[in-house]
């Protein structure tokens, strides 16, 4: 027996029910490595943005895609040292500086700035009384985010600065979809916290060289998903989504209104590290993730 069959016969019944069905499964299409593109001043839109430029065209004042987030910041604030770090950060990333105009044929492109400076403005709310400052914060960071963004002359990032005294500040973020998603939000604050750290000192974030940006990836997507490539994948999402609904109907207390107004909110419950476990044990044995888990359970519900 070889060493491989004999790991298998030492796996759980479930591990190897999982390693079976995945044995049967199709070799997935090897995909060609993702290589700095050659022309830098613009490129294709990829997949994804395709989709959130075509949504922004149908309803321009819309604020649907808006990305806002909020630091609360304690203790001496150098500002000056905050905007160069903010603005370090966007000239790391292209996709930061970069707006989205139509050519002369209707398709939208990428068109990448070879610099971008962003003012950080910033309002003074040192009058505010002490118990109404996270209303007042919650009030103008929401009207601050619901400004739509002009995906064609950009800027696509704004950022603004509320203090409430000279060791409580919020910085309030907003970014187009466009430009980003929830998981480079924690990229962003992160090296954004190493580039103010360094600016403090005087010199710049000794961050590692990107080998690729985003407009790269979405090159690479649009000269590799083409002819048989992209028709067996979306020919799996047929099959997969045959019969499907139009919308999730979760059982709620009040009627989906016909023109949907995303006047929505959300709640939030800590699961114990016990039953966080059992779910990924579960997800791992199913090869799926949690979230299709979380939303089916919620839908039994």
């Amino acid at each position: 027996m070889s060493d491989d069959r004999t790991k298998a016969a030492n796996l759980s019944p479930a591990k190897q029910a999982l390693l079976e069905r995945m044995r049967k499964r199709p070799a997935p299409a090897i995909a060609p490595p993702i290589r700095p593109r050659t022309n830098r001043d613009s490129a294709l839109l990829s997949f994804a943005q395709q989709r959130m430029w075509l949504i922004q065209q149908l309803d321009p004042e819309s604020y649907l895609y808006n990305v806002p987030r909020a630091l609360l910041l304690r203790g001496t604030l150098d500002v000056p040292a905050l905007e160069a770090a903010l603005n370090a950060i966007i000239q790391r990333h292209e996709i930061l500086r970069t707006t989205f105009p139509a050519d002369e044929s209707g398709q939208a492109r990428q068109a990448i700035a070879a610099e971008s400076k962003l003012k950080l403005a910033s309002t003074d709310l040192t009058s505010t009384p002490v118990d109404q400052r996270h209303a007042a914060t919650e009030k103008h960071v929401l009207q601050y985010s619901r400004t739509p963004f002009d995906l064609v002359n950009g800027p696509l990032l704004r950022a603004h600065l509320f203090r409430f005294a000279d060791d409580e500040h919020v910085l309030a973020l907003t970014m187009h979809h466009i430009i980003s998603d929830g998981w480079t939000g924690g990229i962003f604050f992160r090296e954004l916290g190493e580039s103010y750290g360094a600016q403090m000192r005087g010199g710049s974030a000794s961050l590692p060289e990107l080998a690729v940006q985003y407009a790269d990836y979405a090159v690479w997507q649009q000269e590799w998903m083409q002819g048989p490539v992209l028709e067996k994948e979306l020919e799996f999402w047929r099959k997969q989504m045959e019969g499907a609904p139009s919308s999730i109907a979760l059982p709620t207390d009040r009627a989906r209104p016909k023109t949907m107004n995303y006047q929505g909110n959300h709640r939030s419950k800590a699961m114990s590290a016990e039953l966080t476990g059992q779910l990924k044990a579960f997800c791992q044995a199913e090869a799926t993730t949690l979230f299709p888990v979380l939303l089916a359970g919620l839908n039994i519900l």
